[in-house]
């Protein structure tokens, strides 16, 4: 092969990710040779820093890598951006394609119609049993009695329908996508005057009526994660939600959309990351490690919320308390 070639060759095959050790090796054995031309020099040279910038996108590409491996998907998709912007990162394709199939999974993150796009393309459930994360929260929804409860982007509402037989007084109100609209059209009509819902038209829209209880589904969904909580737990005193346990589950997920196959962006959490972001609202929330499922109980404690009893006067005796206001629903800030 000729100095030519091997160069060409030797920048193709970095490229791509591949091993270009023989070829470098041949190409030093052919440039002490034959006096290489200056278009031949000039590209042997390219050659050469082509097999160094190798290692610099394939350093590049191990660090995304780890990004996922901590869940870290959306700092992942932003190191991508920022390093595939400058030679030799823009042409390594490994590092590529892997920024196209991370941004592909996280875009519903940063884009709410793509969000729903997306989770409006999963496939509805079948019918199932509760698994042993929604066993848990039957158990404490139901020693609650609550009456009025409210479910966020439940998927196929198995656990709500489980609380509606349960529980004779319960009404349940439903903020969903258009995928559950069949099957809030099924529980209307199996118990009637008993289930509402609506379709959300933003990332918080979770109405702005109060409840005794609210199930946040699966919380590693979001990619606004203490926002989210923080409208959620607004809506009433108790609130329920679980994640996948970032250390049994992968980071990535497929499904098919309108558009075509796309990666999700699980973001999986560990009990730290729940901790904080409860912590951030002056939560502390009890964590329980159900079956590879992180589930979280949040309470609105009587101490928590504002007094609006009378107190007494320099003469002991009680004043009369001010007008009542509409106050806060909640104590946490948003």
């Amino acid at each position: 092969m000729t100095i030519k070639d091997l160069s060409e060759s030797i920048i193709a095959g970095a490229q791509e990710g591949h091993d270009v050790n023989d070829d470098l090796l041949a190409l030093a054995e052919a440039l002490t040779k034959n006096p290489p031309s200056e278009a031949d020099r000039a590209l042997s040279m390219e050659a050469a820093s082509w097999f160094v910038g190798q290692r610099v996108a394939g350093a590049a590409l191990y660090m995304a890598e780890s990004f996922l491996q901590i869940s870290a998907n959306l700092d992942a998709a932003k190191f991508l951006r920022t390093i595939t912007r400058r030679k030799p990162f823009n042409e390594y394709k490994p590092l590529l394609a892997l920024k196209a199939a991370v941004e592909s999974g996280t875009r519903h993150s940063y884009s709410y119609p793509d969000w729903v796009e997306t989770h409006n393309a999963m496939p509805p459930a079948v019918a199932r049993a509760l698994g042993p994360c929604e066993q848990s929260i039957f158990a404490k929804v139901l020693s609650a009695k609550p009456t009025k409860l409210l479910s966020i982007f439940s998927g196929d509402g198995v656990l709500e329908e489980a609380l509606l037989e349960a529980l004779p007084e319960l009404h349940v109100h439903f903020a969903e996508l258009t995928r559950f609209d069949n099957r809030l059209a099924e529980l209307q009509f199996k118990f009637p005057e008993r289930v509402t819902g609506h379709l959300v038209g933003g990332r918080y829209d979770f109405g702005r009526d109060t409840h005794d209880v609210c199930i946040l589904h699966r919380l590693d969904i979001y990619s606004d994660l203490s926002a989210t909580l923080a409208y959620a737990y607004d809506r009433a005193p108790l609130l329920f939600t679980y994640a996948l346990y970032s250390t049994r589950w992968p980071p990535l997920g497929q499904v098919d959309t309108p558009t075509g196959s796309r990666y999700v962006a699980l973001h999986s959490l560990d009990q730290d990351e729940i901790r904080l972001m409860f912590g951030s609202l002056g939560i502390d929330p009890s964590i329980q490690d159900i079956d590879g499922v992180l589930l979280a109980e949040a309470k609105l404690e009587v101490s928590d919320v504002p007094s609006t009893s009378a107190k007494p006067d320099s003469t002991g005796n009680p004043t009369e308390p001010g007008p009542a206001g509409p106050g806060p629903e909640n104590s946490s800030p948003k």
